[in-house]
């Protein structure tokens, strides 16, 4: 998270709304980054995706928390070099929900061409339920 202060309002709201997923962006976190600064592991299964191979190395990445008793596991086949993006499966009774979060920096004029290439990978059987949120730093 870019700041401790920021890192404990974002699981106090967590904790006070019983939010059922939260997608996070710029999470600033990296190899160091224990899950634990970002949400509770009591209340939520994190997955996340730092930042790497970036032009700028700082700040970035991407979250997305879980509440405990969801079912939901990543899609990293979804995933594609150059872009924060992660893809997580959320399995319930009737269907699948696949939820996505982007963080599109402003510096990469590509980002959205691989954004694209990403949902190409999507199998036929979860191109009904799609849910992408993000930062996108549109005009």
């Amino acid at each position: 998270m870019a700041s401790r202060s920021k890192s404990e309002e974002t699981k106090r709201w967590m904790g006070e709304k019983k939010a059922d997923i939260v997608a996070l962006v710029e999470a600033w976190a990296d190899n160091s980054t224990p899950d634990c600064l970002i949400a509770d592991p009591e209340h939520y299964n994190l997955f996340r995706k730092d930042r790497e191979g970036c032009k700028k190395q700082a700040g970035g990445g991407v979250a997305i928390a879980i509440k405990k008793g969801l079912q939901a596991v990543r899609m990293e086949s979804l995933e594609v070099d150059g872009v924060e993006v992660m893809w997580i499966k959320l399995i319930c009774l009737r269907l699948n929900v696949l939820i996505g979060v982007v963080y599109a920096p402003a510096y990469d004029a590509q980002v959205f061409s691989k954004l694209r290439t990403s949902m190409e990978l999507f199998p036929p059987f979860l191109r009904r339920n799609i849910l992408l949120v993000g930062d996108f730093n549109c005009p």
